[in-house]
């Protein structure tokens, strides 16, 4: 008898998973040094899920032993392993354990995050580096997206629309991802100083300010980080961002505001330039943005490497 159940979202999920050596990346004071990682992993099977496991209440070919997943994860590890090293670890032991048989993948995404908890000087979520891989049925990869990014971080700074906010700073809680442009394989020794000098850069715009609105200060300090690292070392990204403001509300944990912006890619950029060369004198010359997917291309976390500092 068919089985009735519609197209599955069956995921199986890992939460961090600690790993029996760490990773060499640069530390909070930007010299390279290995350091404890931890792997958070998600993957979504593809048509209907795991309903042959669940309604013999077994483990069989529709779904992934997450036990052995982490086991081949952990045993794969070395000393002195970069990220990229640990991205191939867990990209063959998700390839492995996702073909049941010739042509026969069941995974249909794997989203894999790696956080290093102790490269952050101000975060409470440590530094990220995420990626996201789409596969069909026969594991062939349809495109990866990449993600860096500091969760977390604290900052003091004179916040708010009040007289009494107006006296004294108060906390601020930032979270920033940099969602990279797919059609980069590889990241070089400059971006990857960028990337990790993120949480400085953020913390250094902020802290100085005095907007009243958190909608202001969102918007100043992704054009700040435009102006200072990412239209030029960064192009095509897209920036999320999230500030949270704990005091603001006794009742509540945090009011928030998040912002998405795209950074326009060299080509776009110079698109805009010329554009507003043409433009008539007193005319307002139209803003060139991209919106890229950052799906496109098989890059995985190698784009993060130690550098010399």
């Amino acid at each position: 008898m068919a089985d009735p159940r519609p197209l599955s979202s069956d995921t199986i999920t890992l939460t961090n998973l600690q790993l029996p050596h760490g990773i060499i990346a640069p530390d909070v004071w930007g010299k390279p040094k290995e350091q404890p990682a931890l792997i958070t992993l998600s993957l979504l099977l593809q048509g209907s899920g795991f309903g042959s496991a669940a309604q013999g209440d077994k483990l069989d070919d529709s779904t992934i032993h997450y036990g052995n997943l982490a086991k081949k994860i952990r045993a794969g590890c070395v000393e002195g392993q970069s990220a990229g090293d640990l991205s191939a670890v867990v990209e063959k032991s998700i390839l492995e354990m996702g073909m049941k048989s010739a042509g026969r993948f069941i995974v249909a995404r794997a989203s894999v995050e790696v956080v290093l908890p102790k490269a952050s000087m101000f975060g409470d979520g440590g530094v990220t580096l995420g990626t996201t891989t789409s596969y069909d049925e026969t594991g062939r990869v349809l495109g990866v997206g990449r993600v860096f990014g500091v969760k977390g971080i604290k900052v003091m700074t004179l916040i708010g629309v009040n007289g009494y906010e107006r006296s004294q700073k108060q906390p601020l809680v930032v979270s920033v991802l940099l969602h990279l442009r797919s059609e980069v394989r590889e990241t070089g020794s400059g971006e990857t100083v960028a990337l990790f000098n993120l949480e400085q850069m953020v913390v250094q715009i902020i802290q100085d300010t005095s907007f009243e609105t958190l909608e202001t200060l969102a918007d100043f300090t992704v054009v700040q980080l435009r102006k200072k690292m990412l239209d030029s070392v960064l192009p095509g990204t897209r920036v999320q961002l999230r500030i949270e403001k704990p005091r603001a509300i006794a009742w509540a944990d945090a009011p928030a505001v998040e912002v998405l912006r795209d950074v326009p890619s060299k080509r776009s950029s110079n698109a805009a330039s010329i554009a507003l060369g043409k433009a008539k004198e007193g005319s307002r010359p139209a803003t060139a943005t991209s919106s890229r997917d950052v799906t496109g291309t098989r890059d995985r976390l190698s784009i993060i490497k130690p550098y010399s500092g």
